[in-house]
């Protein structure tokens, strides 16, 4: 990915999604996060993120079991997994990411207040592991991440507010 794609970051945004104070925003969040998708329960969306990117009942199944974000991640860089993904995954993947992360936080009262403290403060999934797809790397990236979270959360605050 080529500098082209910097992304411009607020002063006073929050660029890290870890930790005690902004953690429950990363994918791999599994603290008492449930989340109904498709018929089954996840404890993460990086595990249903990555059921869905299978596209298979039995494979939702199999990462509705795993209890923790980050196994569901190392589970998914697997040789036999990347032979696996659903062949349109590029052009659904924004629409899956975005309905699991709005799943979470609709679904989970706490995490919904959580987010709505975030207030107006830009989102950054800021990485130092080279991901500019979904965050952002050394200023580069799209952030999709990040750009989910404030739509989810601007979608909240008006039902809130109604």
């Amino acid at each position: 990915m080529s500098n082209d794609l910097s992304y411009e970051i607020k002063d006073d945004a929050i660029v890290s999604f870890r930790g005690r104070d902004y953690g429950f925003l990363s994918n791999l969040y599994s603290y008492k996060v449930e989340i109904n998708y498709k018929g089954y329960k996840f404890y993460s969306v990086e595990a249903a993120y990555h059921g869905a990117q299978l596209g298979t009942e039995e494979n939702l199944a199999k990462f509705s079991e795993i209890r923790r974000g980050n196994l569901a991640k190392r589970r998914s860089t697997s040789k036999t997994f990347k032979k696996k993904i659903r062949s349109d995954w590029n052009e659904i993947k924004d629409d899956v990411m975005r309905e699991l992360v709005w799943l979470k936080f609709s679904q989970n009262e706490r995490l919904k207040e959580r987010l709505l403290s975030t207030g107006d403060k830009q989102l950054v999934e800021g990485n130092d592991w080279g991901d500019t797809y979904w965050g952002v790397c050394n200023v580069v990236g799209l952030n999709r991440l990040g750009e989910i979270l404030m739509e989810v959360r601007e979608k909240l605050r008006n039902i809130e507010n109604n």
